[in-house]
């Protein structure tokens, strides 16, 4: 018994074209996420330098009284007045 089977649907195997328009959507959704992330980081640079986090405070704080305290050991060694 044969049967026929039905034709492939050349125009089926290919993508459609992409328009100018297409390639300029995709352009500007890829410039506005750009933004966001440049908008984010400028936030996170700003909110860094006037709220610094409270371990970069603490190591801060840390070495200045380290510094200060063998300064003043280093000086009072050698017994000279401050």
């Amino acid at each position: 018994m044969i049967t026929t089977v039905p034709t492939i649907n050349v125009g089926a195997r290919f993508k459609s074209p992409r328009t100018a328009y297409d390639k300029m959507h995709d352009n500007t959704m890829e410039m506005d996420v750009a933004n966001v992330f440049r908008m984010l980081s400028a936030y996170f640079m700003v909110a860094a330098t006037i709220t610094p986090p409270t371990a970069f405070i603490n190591i801060n704080i840390f070495s200045i009284n380290y510094v200060f305290n063998h300064t003043l050991n280093y000086l009072n060694d050698r017994n000279e007045p401050c």
